[in-house]
């Protein structure tokens, strides 16, 4: 257990795994990332276009490029891609 104070100075953010926990902070205006992993097996150019729309309509702000194969980050079109998206 923790003291009452130590409770006061927690961050809303941090308790919220704790059961009953009061969450006092505005979450929607948190910024929310995935994996671009979680639809496709492979970054691809043409993957940016099937990602965006699948992560923005599920809520992400932000999607996770890997970085594995450089030839396929093309800077420009992801930022027309999810710019398109609102991301």
């Amino acid at each position: 257990p923790t003291s009452p104070q130590s409770r006061t100075t927690r961050s809303p953010v941090t308790d919220i795994g704790r059961i009953g926990a009061k969450v006092d902070k505005d979450l929607t205006m948190q910024k929310r990332s995935i994996h671009s992993y979680a639809w496709i097996r492979a970054w691809t150019p043409e993957a940016a276009e099937y990602v965006a729309p699948k992560a923005a309509a599920k809520g992400f702000n932000h999607v996770v490029i890997p970085m594995r194969d450089h030839a396929t980050i093309l800077p420009a079109e992801i930022d027309r891609i999810f710019s398109a998206n609102n991301m």
